[in-house]
């Protein structure tokens, strides 16, 4: 046989294998169109797409589509109004049989230069099945982001929403947890009395990470708190120091409005 032959036969099949082994790895991810969704997002088809799927195909075409003037985001007809999709999407990736799992936030506007009249953030756990509302839909703008607690070993996703303008701008909160069926839990919302607070998660003390929270009423010192994690939902935690939540640094009260 000849050598030089047989070296090139041989050459030719072991890179057959590797290509084959390099292409599998975008093949495997097409086949999760939620992590497309997630690393395309800010095309307007693929937001058309992710509307479309949260609203059954009442989505006007792209060519239809209004900018919103400040953020440049993509507008889309729906039905007589408007719905935009929130600037950012939660994605989150499959974890020990569990998900993926897609989040997103869209607006609802009347007339495009008033501003969204609502917001309500929406769970997609496949490209088929129909989303689930995961917030209460009484913000007028609202976004959410994925929390990974480490040391707890838990993610969550925080959701804050705002309503009303200038001094009577007022904010909501919550945190939910997806469980592995694709269940949607609120584990935490802001207390009723609280409409301009700001939370986060730290240790303050324990082993694990906790939620604090702090909010301030006209004419008054801040009040803060803090909510330990049961197993199923935060609950206070009467134990807390507060000069410890006092001392915590800027960076951990990140989810709210200005104090």
């Amino acid at each position: 046989m000849n050598p030089t032959l047989s070296s090139f036969k041989i050459w030719r099949t072991g890179r057959a294998i590797w290509l084959a082994l390099v292409l599998s790895v975008p093949l495997a991810a097409a086949d999760d169109p939620l992590a497309y969704w997630e690393q395309h997002y800010n095309e307007p088809a693929v937001q058309q797409k992710i509307l479309n799927r949260i609203f059954s195909g009442q989505i006007g075409p792209v060519s239809n589509a209004q900018r919103d003037k400040e953020s440049g985001a993509t507008i889309f007809p729906k039905n007589g109004g408007w719905v935009k999709l929130a600037s950012k999407p939660v994605y989150l990736p499959r974890k020990s049989g569990a998900g993926p799992f897609f989040i997103a936030t869209c607006m609802f506007y009347n007339q495009v230069e008033r501003g969204p009249i609502n917001a309500t953030t929406y769970l997609v756990r496949n490209a088929t099945d129909r989303p689930d509302a995961i917030s209460g839909g009484y913000a007028a703008e609202e976004a959410a982001e994925a929390v990974e607690l480490p040391k707890l070993g838990k993610t969550f996703v925080a959701i804050v929403g705002s309503f009303g303008k200038n001094n009577q701008l007022q904010w909501s909160g919550s945190v939910v947890s997806i469980q592995p069926s694709g269940k949607p839990d609120s584990v935490w919302i802001t207390p009723m009395s609280a409409r301009r607070f700001q939370f986060g998660f730290a240790q303050i003390g324990g082993k694990v990470e906790e939620l604090v929270f702090r909010y301030k009423k006209s004419g008054e010192d801040l009040q803060y708190s803090a909510y330990r994690w049961n197993g199923s939902r935060f609950e206070p935690d009467g134990f807390a120091s507060l000069s410890t939540i006092k001392a915590l640094p800027s960076e951990v009260w990140k989810y709210g409005g200005d104090l």
